[in-house]
């Protein structure tokens, strides 16, 4: 379409996308684009098992490195995220958010220092974690709550 007349797609796209939808065939009806989303998610599944038994267990698992685990570019399956339901779905189950990963970080430095005698600080956080300041102030609120949090004894599932 953008051969014959460009900038069409984008304007239906932006203005009528139902109109556009209805009219062109999708490949995710191919059966094609079923094996294929099958023998991606197997290389996807494949690279966790990879990043669980020999990567660095202090690294947050994202899309980016499971994909250049599995030998695959980011922006392929990123871009066929919603289409895919298998994969979106497994990357959602093994995927860190920054919180979740900030969480599994601290609480390890955390039972750490309980198994010393000590309670976890901010400079402890900041020193064995090396945040960057900018991360610090976004996540501020978070960190201090998770700080308190597992120095009252209350783990909320991270210890």
């Amino acid at each position: 379409m953008n051969e014959l007349v460009p900038g069409a797609y984008a304007w239906f796209s932006k203005n009528d996308f139902q109109w556009l939808k209805d009219r062109l065939v999708t490949d995710q009806e191919k059966v094609y684009w079923a094996e294929w989303e099958q023998e991606q998610l197997e290389n996807l599944k494949e690279a966790y098992a990879t990043i669980q038994k020999e990567g660095d267990p202090n690294r947050r698992v994202t899309i980016g490195w499971l994909c250049t685990v599995a030998g695959l570019r980011e922006s392929e399956i990123k871009g066929r995220l919603h289409r895919f339901a298998d994969i979106r779905a497994f990357i959602g189950e093994v995927v860190e958010t920054k919180e979740e990963w900030l969480g599994r970080r601290f609480s390890k430095i955390a039972e750490r220092k309980s198994r010393a005698g000590e309670k976890i600080g901010i400079n402890d956080v900041r020193q064995e974690m090396s945040l960057k300041p900018n991360t610090y102030h976004k996540y501020s609120e978070f960190i201090e709550k998770l700080i308190k949090e597992l120095n009252g004894g209350v783990h909320n599932g991270f210890i």
